[in-house]
């Protein structure tokens, strides 16, 4: 455990430091972030070249319904991916459907029930029902994920 918490922290230290010189280019890519928000485990996370795609994690500049949400307009939103094109998501009363099984609870944001299209992903952080996430904004599109990252300096659970 400590000797993986010393990689994970030199590792950390390495993407920062190549992040903080990059990052005064403006077509750098973004290749860390810093995650303050408790719908998921708080902490750094890198980019790591894949593709979206069902329970990994992405990042995102927050869409207009998160900012009416109250969403800070310069907090990037990190949210795994919980539904992909093609999948049926239904959000009916307080309940949240993907595929015809129950995956979370509701509060706020859309209803009703649609197929993803070819382009739109659905983000979910689960373990938090007032997560501002698909629930508040609604699907997202691929063109809006600025790329897929892992968790290497989080503090264990949201």
């Amino acid at each position: 455990m400590r000797r993986r918490l010393i990689l994970s922290s030199l590792l950390a230290a390495a993407v920062l430091g190549a992040g903080a010189l990059a990052g005064t280019v403006s077509s750098a890519p973004l290749l860390a972030v810093y995650n303050p928000s408790p719908s998921m485990p708080m902490g750094w996370y890198v980019r790591v070249p894949l593709e979206p795609g069902i329970g990994r994690i992405v990042v995102i500049d927050p869409p207009m319904g998160a900012l009416y949400a109250g969403w800070p307009a310069g907090m990037r939103l990190i949210k795994p991916v919980a539904a992909v094109a093609g999948d049926h998501v239904c959000v009916d009363g307080a309940a949240l459907e993907i595929n015809s099984r129950s995956v979370a609870s509701v509060s706020t944001g859309w209803s009703g029930c649609r197929q993803l299209g070819v382009d739109e992903l659905f983000l979910l952080a689960p373990k938090r029902p007032d997560s501002v996430d698909s629930r508040v904004y609604g699907p997202v599109g691929r063109a809006d994920v600025l790329g897929v990252f892992v968790p290497v300096w989080t503090e264990e659970t949201p």
